[in-house]
């Protein structure tokens, strides 16, 4: 295992914890839906406030990757 994916490991195994305690889902799974969820309302916000098209575009990115999974 590289030292970056440990990282990432502990990351997850200290967030986990945290978003299951605030509601955020049980699994790896629902947080990334959380987090989907919430990209798409905010997506819409900005949209709706005029728009960031580099800001829209990053965070449709990062959702379809999420998406992918």
């Amino acid at each position: 295992m590289s030292n970056q994916h440990k990282d990432l490991q502990d990351q997850l195994n200290r967030a986990m914890p945290i978003a299951k305690d605030i509601g955020l889902g049980d699994t790896l799974q629902e947080l990334i839906s959380a987090y989907n969820d919430l990209a798409t309302k905010y997506n819409q916000l900005v949209a709706l406030q005029g728009g960031n098209a580099n800001l829209l575009a990053d965070n449709t990115a990062l959702k379809n990757i999420n998406d992918r999974g």
